[in-house]
């Protein structure tokens, strides 16, 4: 019959050996996660600027005729005081 001796220091060798794996995976996880997310929000942008082009922001004070839905008459004269927002006026 075969004995094995395993002392502390052994355990202790182990543990940190473990530990020090495990960091290297985490840190690997978290390259890989960043590095992927950031190809993948560059990949969507490249996408709709192909799809869409480029587009002017328009805000319109009320509902036009087949819209769902128009800006308050307060919310459209804030956003047409912001550089690039074309101002639309319907009535």
């Amino acid at each position: 019959m075969t004995t094995y001796r395993y002392t502390l220091a052994d355990f202790y060798g182990q543990l940190r050996q473990l530990v020090l794996t495990g960091a290297a995976v985490a840190v690997a996880c978290l390259i890989v996660t960043v590095g992927g997310s950031g190809a993948l929000v560059d990949s969507y942008r490249q996408s709709a600027a192909a799809e869409v082009g480029p587009a002017d922001v328009q805000a319109s004070p009320r509902a036009a005729q087949g819209q769902l839905a128009g800006l308050t008459d307060g919310t459209a004269a804030w956003a047409w005081r912001v550089p690039g927002v074309a101002a639309v006026h319907t009535t």
